[in-house]
């Protein structure tokens, strides 16, 4: 993002990669920690908004593990590089698996 883009007041999604491959501490005997890696796809909008899935370097499957605008709670697998269409005023998290 440019520092313009910050800026932007009417701005309301934003997409948060959490990876978890890159935690900084060791556990407490030393060895490298690693966790669950995450897409959380937050909408403020009063319209439906789609997020690009990153490529596949960052994962090439995700799956849904949270749709708090979704009817039902049956996960949905989608691919690397696809749109995921995020309703107004909700959030997705997507795991990568």
């Amino acid at each position: 993002m440019t520092p313009d883009d910050w800026q932007t007041g009417f701005v309301k999604s934003l997409g948060v990669f959490l990876n978890g491959d890159t935690l900084p501490d060791p556990d407490r005997r030393g060895r490298r920690l690693s966790d669950d890696t995450f897409l959380l796809l937050p909408n403020a909008h009063y319209d439906e908004i789609s997020f690009l899935l990153p490529g596949e370097k960052m994962g090439q499957q995700w799956l849904t593990d949270l749709d708090t605008a979704a009817s039902s709670t049956r996960p949905e697998t989608r691919l690397a590089g696809t749109t995921v269409a995020v309703a107004a005023n909700s959030l997705q998290i997507l795991r990568r698996v």
